[in-house]
């Protein structure tokens, strides 16, 4: 009878260990999907970085911080939501240490209002082990 029951519980313990497991892999997969939802191209790697096209690729690279960035057009944040309260790239507690290429192409409108900040302040906050090249900056307020 102990045999039975032990069996029973093992049997239980399998069926969790794999709901867990499909749960995992469903959830990596909606996040690897919200991920290049925001981005034109590219695998966030060296060699094939994540093209940046738009006001809210550039917006979600913080959520992003280990990997590899290309701009490919000029990004006008003028009428972007979140420019008035811009928060940047990086910062304290999670560190940029991806890549941002611009590519020679410009960030436009970049308005910075956090007079109380006690984070570094600006496009990219804090980068550790990062690269930044190329960057434009026109009409940064």
């Amino acid at each position: 009878m102990l045999l039975v029951k032990e069996r029973a519980i093992r049997l239980r313990m399998k069926r969790v260990f794999l709901i867990l497991r499909i749960s995992l892999l469903l959830i990596l997969n909606l996040s690897l999907q919200n991920l290049t939802g925001y981005f034109a191209e590219g695998e966030g790697t060296a060699a094939e970085p994540y093209l940046i096209s738009t006001p809210q690729g550039l917006y979600h690279i913080r959520y992003n911080l280990d990997f590899h960035y290309l701009q490919t057009v000029d990004l006008d944040l003028r009428d972007f939501p979140d420019n008035q309260s811009w928060q940047p790239i990086g910062n304290n507690i999670h560190p940029f240490r991806g890549s941002f290429n611009g590519n020679g192409h410009s960030i436009i409108n970049l308005t910075i209002d956090r007079p109380a900040a006690s984070e570094p302040v600006g496009l990219f906050g804090l980068v550790r082990q990062g690269k930044l090249s190329n960057i434009k900056l026109i009409s940064v307020d």
